[in-house]
């Protein structure tokens, strides 16, 4: 997987991230209560992939982990079970951190790869 470089590039997708983070919540605020949309704070996570480094993920995951519950407060009351609205949100909360976390072992992982490779070719210049 190819990182984006830290210029151009890293900064429109920390934008697009930000304002699909916005749109998410847009929609959220929109939505009656009941309604699962919280679990799409998944895709801005999964696009955190691209930018360099933990930060990124770690601040889309905090993000949508505030975003969440904030929802939940916002959202124009419907009259569902309020089991099922925490039910939404917990499958939610636990659908943006197993992401988050797959997405941060995932980055450790092409770190040490990468490190392995440099490491390669000052041997094979030796």
């Amino acid at each position: 997987m190819k990182y984006s470089t830290p210029t151009t590039n890293g900064k429109i997708l920390a934008f697009g991230i930000a304002l699909s983070m916005s749109a998410i919540f847009l929609i959220d605020l929109a939505t009656p209560l009941g309604v699962a949309d919280g679990v799409l704070y998944v895709v801005p996570v999964l696009a955190s992939l691209w930018l360099q480094g933990k930060r990124a993920t770690l601040l889309a995951g905090m993000a949508s982990l505030l975003l969440i519950p904030l929802g939940y407060f916002l959202s124009p009351p419907m009259n569902p079970t309020l089991w099922v609205v925490i039910t939404n949100r917990s499958y939610s909360v636990f659908a943006v951190l197993i992401v988050a976390g797959l997405c941060l072992v995932c980055k450790r992982s092409i770190a040490k790869s990468e490190e392995k490779r440099e490491m390669l070719e000052i041997l094979k210049i030796h």
